[in-house]
């Protein structure tokens, strides 16, 4: 007998919240970020269709644990909308057009690195705390490990009074293959991947041992910034490298929605040759003024989006 629309809610409901469990707090996903975005789409579906069976919003997710101090983002953390093809692609720039009518569009293209979203701090040029996504609005102060990342600048000249960076939180590969032959030679069994050892690590209580899995962080982000200090994110970046922040080296401005196209084509036969995993492209628009007049969701800017890489075939 098939479902109804209440029964099929109900079980999309508790699949959502169950992989979102463990991806973010146990990081033992079961099933692609395609796969659960498929499910989160007919769930929506659904709600729009029988609006007295919706549920409440579920959010971007939480990965916040039991045992850390919680701290607000001072300018909301959110995810990012994923796109899988050039139509999802051409979809998003046509909803971007038809809120900045008029305007002439310049993006910023940079692989998405697949690891954890972090947060950085910094009162009066001085590195405060250092806090995951959380639910978007509030995280854990995993400052402890953070802190022994090497290539974070704990003073920064010139910095505005308050400023949040925003970065990806990652494993390299030769790191993760480095830990894991150590393990083979202990004879004990092999971590999955390189961003789910990232996630653990970032929460060990055991600081000596996360400073033995040596995690790597590249900044990308802004957050907050008080007094406004950025007009556009190819300044903002230029900023992070003359501060000492590691970025990508292959974050790329161009203009239109075609070279954008272009960009995220090069990203994924480059991706190979990357020291760090990563699973697609994220594409923003550069001037901060078009952000905030595209504005947001309470969970994806609309002035920003990840394209996901099809996995390669074996």
């Amino acid at each position: 007998m098939a479902e109804t629309p209440r029964e099929e809610i109900r079980r999309l409901r508790a699949a959502v919240e169950r992989h979102e469990e463990l991806y973010r707090k146990k990081h033992a996903p079961e099933i692609s970020d395609y796969e659960f975005d498929q499910l989160k789409d007919r769930l929506q579906e659904l709600e729009v269709a029988h609006p007295e069976l919706a549920g409440p919003d579920l959010g971007i997710g939480d990965d916040r644990s039991e045992g850390f101090t919680q701290r607000e983002h001072v300018e909301p953390m959110l995810s990012l909308d994923n796109t899988y093809d050039d139509s999802d692609f051409s979809a998003f720039i046509e909803r971007l057009e038809g809120r900045l009518s008029g305007q002439s569009l310049q993006f910023v293209v940079e692989p998405k690195v697949d690891g954890v979203a972090i947060s950085l701090t910094y009162e009066n040029g001085t590195f405060t705390r250092a806090v995951t996504r959380g639910n978007g609005f509030k995280g854990d102060d995993v400052t402890a490990n953070i802190a022994l990342i090497r290539e974070i600048p704990h003073k920064l000249k010139g910095a505005p009074k308050l400023l949040e960076i925003r970065g990806e939180v990652y494993m390299t590969m030769a790191e993760f293959s480095r830990l894991n032959q150590e393990r083979e030679a202990a004879g004990e069994a092999l971590y999955a991947n390189p961003r789910n050892l990232a996630a653990g690590t970032v929460k060990l209580l055991d600081k000596a041992e996360a400073k033995s899995r040596r995690l790597s962080v590249v900044c990308y982000g802004l957050g907050a910034s008080e007094p406004a200090a950025f007009k556009s994110l190819t300044d903002f970046n230029a900023q992070l490298k003359t501060w000492g922040f590691p970025t990508s080296d292959l974050f790329t401005a161009v203009e239109g929605k075609a070279n954008a196209w272009k960009a995220i084509e090069k990203l994924d036969t480059a991706r190979r040759e990357l020291p760090y995993p990563t699973d697609g492209a994220v594409v923003k628009i550069n001037r901060i003024d078009l952000q905030e007049r595209a504005g947001a969701t309470s969970k994806f800017p609309h002035w920003a989006v990840a394209f996901k890489f099809p996995p390669d075939q074996a």
